[in-house]
């Protein structure tokens, strides 16, 4: 199925010695099934990947 719309947000941790990492998921693929759920609401198959960052804070050098 073609994606209309998608929005991605980053979820962002900062560790004790200031690196910042940042995930952020990416949908690829969405396939409609022809299995109804339990419900009987039509079910989907999502393919995803995993979109990752790290910053990691400018020390200054020795002696300056």
């Amino acid at each position: 199925m073609h994606i209309q719309s998608q929005s991605e947000n980053w979820s962002e941790c900062t560790l004790e010695d200031g690196t910042k990492i940042r995930i952020r998921p990416v949908i690829t693929e969405v396939r409609k099934l022809r299995k109804l759920g339990v419900d009987g609401k039509p079910s989907y198959g999502v393919k995803s990947a995993l979109i990752t960052d790290t910053q990691h804070p400018v020390k200054a050098k020795k002696g300056t």
